[in-house]
C-alpha cells in the first residue's frame, strides 16, 4: 500500500513546554504495580498525575524492573503488575457512557523477575482481542493504542496468558476524545502510527503540547526537506474537534525538488484489513502580500485521488454531477468560492466523506433551493439572459427611434403636404427587420453560452502529522506487528 503526496506533506516538530499545566478532565492514568498502594505523583516530563492500579485490579502482584533499565524513562516505567495465576486477569476501569476514548497500554519488561525471559502474550479489551504483546529486549518499551466508543459505563482491560511466559503490564492511560473526532465505521479503531514530520529534535510530541496527550513520533523521510514557521496564527490549530498541537503544525516535510513527490508505504500483514487514514495540512510559507498565489498539489492513495482542495479557487456556476465520478475521493473542500444552486445529491449521499462548501453564499440543498425558486429566484438562465437583454433592449430601442423618427417626420411631412416613396418606406422596413434580426440573434448566443457554462465541470484540482489507523469493531481485531 503507497500514499504519494505532491508538493507538500505539512506536518510537525517537538518542544514540551512545561509552563502549559492544562486541564487534565478526562484523563485515568494509572501506574501498573505502583507502591505503597493508593498512592500517587506528577510525572516531572509531562505534568500528568498518575494514580496506583489497586482500586482498578484486585489480582496479579508489584515488581520493579532493574536499575540499570530504568535510565532515561518516566516514572511510570518503572514498576510493573505481572499476572502469574489465572489465564485472564482484568483492569476494570468506570468512564462515561457513549463517549469516545483514546486508550493506550504501556510495557517494559525490564528484567523485573530477575530471569531475563521475556514474555509474549495477549491483550484484550472486553471479550475481544486487541493484540499480541511482543518485546525484543529487557529495556524495549512497546504501547498498544486504540480508540474506543464506549457503549457503558465501564472498560475492561485483559492480560491473557498464551503460554508463552507471565502477562504484565506497566501503564494503563485514558482520554476523553470529542465524539467528532476520528469518526469511522467502525468501534474500536487501532493505531498503527502516528507521525510528526519535519520534526528537527527527534523527540516526540505529547501532553501539554497536545491537549488529548496523543504521542507524536518525529519523522524526516529521505528524499525530503524540512519546513518551519513560528508564527502564532498557527494557534487555530488548536481549535475544533482534534485540536491539533502547534508544535506539530509549525514544521513540514516537502520534496528536495520542485517537480518531486513524497511517497509512503507498507505492506499489511492481511491484505483484507481496514485502514484509516487522518492528515493535516497547513501553509507554513504564507504569500507575500497582494499576491495571487496558491498551493495546489495531489494526494494519491495507490493510484487513486481521495482529496480535492478548491477552497478560494474562484469557482463559479453550479457544482457538476459528474464529479461522482472521482469514485475514490474522500475529501472535497469547496469553501470559499462563488458557487451557486444545489449540492448535487451524490454528494451528501456519500459515506464517510469529508465535503466543505461554507463560504458560498448562493449554494443550497435541492430542497431548499427548489423553495427558494418557487418564492423569489428566477430560473437558472434568467441572469445571463437579463445581462444579454440589456444589448439588446438597446438594439430594439433604437430600431424603434429610427421608426419613431420617421413616423414623426412623416406626420410633420404631411402637415406640409410631403408624401413618403415606396423607396422610404422600403427602407424603414428594412431598419426594423434588421433591429429585430439582431434582438434574435443575441437571444440566441445568450442561451448557448449559458447551456454551455452548465455542461462544464468546475476544474477540480487535487489536493497531515499523519494518523493511520486499523479499523475493528465487535469481531476481536486481527493481529498486527
Amino acid at each position: 500500500m503507497m500514499v504519494s503526496k505532491a508538493l507538500t506533506f505539512f506536518c510537525f516538530m517537538v518542544l514540551i513546554n512545561l509552563a502549559n499545566a492544562q486541564d487534565q478532565k478526562g484523563f485515568i492514568s494509572i501506574d501498573c504495580g505502583l507502591q505503597p498502594e493508593s498512592s500517587s505523583y506528577t510525572e516531572t516530563s509531562t505534568g500528568i498525575k498518575y494514580v496506583s492500579d489497586s482500586s482498578y485490579t484486585d489480582t496479579g502482584a508489584s515488581g520493579f524492573v532493574s536499575p540499570e533499565n530504568r535510565e532515561n524513562m518516566m516514572q511510570s516505567m518503572w514498576s510493573v503488575r505481572s499476572f502469574p495465576e489465572g489465564d485472564r486477569n482484568c483492569y476494570t476501569i468506570g468512564v462515561n457512557e457513549s463517549t469516545k476514548y483514546l486508550i493506550r497500554a504501556a510495557f517494559m519488561y525490564g528484567n523485573y523477575d530477575s530471569r531475563n525471559e521475556i514474555p509474549e502474550f495477549d491483550l484484550h479489551l472486553g471479550p475481544n482481542k486487541w493484540d499480541t504483546v511482543k518485546l525484543e529486549s529487557p529495556s524495549q518499551t512497546v504501547a498498544k493504542e486504540m480508540i474506543h466508543h464506549a457503549s457503558t459505563d465501564a472498560l475492561q482491560v485483559c492480560l491473557v496468558d498464551t503460554g508463552n511466559g507471565t502477562p504484565f503490564i506497566s501503564a494503563l492511560e485514558l482520554r476523553e476524545l470529542p465524539n467528532a473526532s476520528y469518526v469511522t465505521q467502525s468501534e474500536s479503531i487501532q493505531l498503527l502510527q502516528r507521525l510528526d514530520y519535519g520534526s528537527s529534535t527527534n523527540q516526540t510530541v505529547r501532553f501539554p503540547d497536545d491537549d488529548f496527550d496523543r504521542i507524536w513520533f518525529p519523522s524526516t523521510p529521505n528524499g525530503s526537506k524540512r519546513l518551519s514557521s513560528s508564527s502564532t496564527s498557527l494557534s487555530r490549530n488548536r481549535n475544533g474537534d482534534f485540536r491539533l498541537p502547534q508544535v506539530v503544525m509549525s514544521t513540514a516535510i516537502v520534496p528536495e525538488s520542485e517537480s518531486g513527490s513524497l511517497s509512503f508505504g507498507w505492506t499489511p500483514d492481511d491484505p483484507s484489513m481496514e485502514f484509516y487514514f487522518y492528515m493535516y495540512f497547513t501553509e507554513l510559507q504564507e504569500p507575500s502580500s497582494g499576491s495571487q498565489e496558491r498551493r495546489e498539489f495531489t494526494v494519491s492513495l495507490n493510484g487513486r485521488t481521495i482529496s480535492r482542495n478548491l477552497s478560494s479557487a474562484g469557482l463559479t456556476g453550479d457544482i457538476a454531477s459528474d464529479i461522482s465520478l472521482l469514485s475514490e475521493l474522500q475529501v472535497l473542500n469547496l469553501a470559499n468560492n462563488q458557487l451557486s444552486g444545489p449540492i448535487p445529491s451524490v454528494l451528501m449521499e456519500r459515506n464517510g466523506m469529508s465535503f466543505s462548501i461554507n463560504g458560498n453564499p448562493s449554494i443550497c440543498l435541492d430542497s431548499a433551493c427548489e423553495e427558494k425558486s418557487k418564492k423569489k429566484k428566477l430560473p437558472g438562465f434568467v441572469i445571463p439572459l437579463v445581462a444579454s437583454l440589456a444589448g439588446v433592449i438597446l438594439i430594439a430601442a433604437i430600431s424603434a427611434a429610427i421608426l419613431f423618427t420617421f413616423m414623426r417626420r412623416q406626420k410633420q411631412d404631411q402637415n406640409s403636404s410631403t408624401v413618403f416613396s415606396w423607396e422610404d418606406r422600403l427602407g424603414i422596413a428594412v431598419d426594423v427587420a434588421q433591429g429585430m434580426s439582431q434582438v434574435v440573434t443575441a437571444l440566441k448566443e445568450s442561451l448557448a453560452v449559458e447551456v454551455e457554462r452548465k455542461k462544464h465541470l468546475p476544474v477540480v484540482s487535487t489536493d497531515s502529522v499523519e494518523e493511520l489507523a486499523l479499523g475493528f469493531g465487535s469481531n476481536p481485531p486481527p493481529r498486527l506487528r
